[in-house]
C-alpha cells in the first residue's frame, strides 16, 4: 500500500465517493467513471499510528450558530475537553466566527450529500474526508443547500487520480501542479508515496486552517475541542 507524501507547510496552500449503492461513503456526484463502491469504512476509532492511519471527516460551518448547528445534527455539547480528537464526534470554536466538528468515521452520514445540504441552508459547510487505509480523501463545499464543488482523489484509481466536479477555488490548480510536480520527482506511478492525496486535504487546509494531524491553525491558533454526543431524545433535529 502507498503511503502520503511528505507534507510541506507552504503558506496559503497550506496546505471517497460512492455511488448509491452500500457502503456509501460520500453522498456526492461523482464523474460516472469512478467507481469507489469498494470502499468501506474501517474503524470508527481515529487510528493515529503510521500502520493504520487516519479515517476521519470534518466539516467546518460560517455563519450558522453552534446551537443551531448541534441541532441540525442532532448533537450535545459535554463541555468535556477533547484536545486529541479521541472521541467519536468532537467539536470547536473557529477564530472569527463559525463551528467545526470532526467525526472519527470518515463515513459519518453528517458528510452526506442530503445532511450537508441541509446542514448549509443560510450559510457555508466546507466538509473534508480522510482515508489513508486505502488512500482516498476529498473536500466539498456546500453553501444556501446547493453543492458548490467537490475535489476527489483515489489511489486505487491511480496515483494521479483527481475528479473534481462544480467549480473549486483557483487556488486547486496551484496545489494540484505542486503535487503533481512532487509525485513526478518521487517516482510517478511506481513511487511508493501518494501525493495527489494531499491536493483535497491541502485545499480544505488552506480555506479553513484547519488539518487534522496539526496542533495547530495555519494563523498559529489552538482550537479548544469538547466531546459532542447525540442529543437526549426529543431534543429534536431542525430542517
Amino acid at each position: 500500500m502507498k503511503r502520503a507524501c511528505s507534507r510541506r507547510r507552504a503558506g496559503s496552500l497550506r496546505s471517497p465517493y460512492s455511488r448509491p449503492d452500500p457502503p456509501v461513503l460520500l453522498g456526492h456526484d461523482l464523474p460516472s467513471d469512478v467507481d469507489c463502491s469498494t470502499l468501506a469504512p474501517k474503524d470508527n476509532g481515529l487510528e493515529r499510528t503510521q500502520q493504520m492511519g487516519y479515517s476521519l471527516a470534518w466539516i467546518a460551518i460560517r455563519g450558522r450558530s453552534k446551537d443551531d448547528i448541534l441541532a441540525q445534527l442532532s448533537l450535545a455539547d459535554t463541555g468535556e475537553p477533547d484536545e486529541a480528537n479521541e472521541s467519536p464526534v468532537s467539536g470547536a470554536a473557529l477564530p472569527g466566527g463559525g463551528y467545526l466538528v470532526v467525526f472519527n468515521d470518515m463515513a459519518h452520514s453528517a458528510t452526506q450529500a442530503e445532511s450537508m445540504a441541509r446542514l448549509s441552508q443560510g450559510c457555508e459547510a466546507l466538509g473534508c474526508q480522510v482515508e489513508e487505509h486505502v488512500m482516498a480523501s476529498a473536500a466539498f463545499q456546500y453553501k444556501d443547500g446547493a453543492k458548490l464543488w467537490d475535489v476527489v482523489h483515489l489511489s486505487e484509481e491511480g496515483v494521479y487520480h483527481l475528479a473534481v466536479d462544480g467549480t473549486p477555488p483557483a487556488r486547486l490548480e496551484t496545489i494540484h501542479t505542486e503535487m503533481k510536480a512532487t509525485q513526478d520527482e518521487q517516482g510517478g506511478a511506481d513511487a511508493d508515496v501518494d501525493c495527489l492525496f494531499e491536493v483535497p486535504l491541502m485545499l480544505a487546509t488552506a480555506l479553513c486552517g484547519y488539518r487534522h494531524d496539526e496542533a495547530a491553525l495555519l494563523s498559529g491558533e489552538t482550537l479548544d475541542f469538547t466531546e459532542l454526543v447525540p442529543a437526549a431524545p426529543g431534543a429534536g433535529r431542525r430542517h
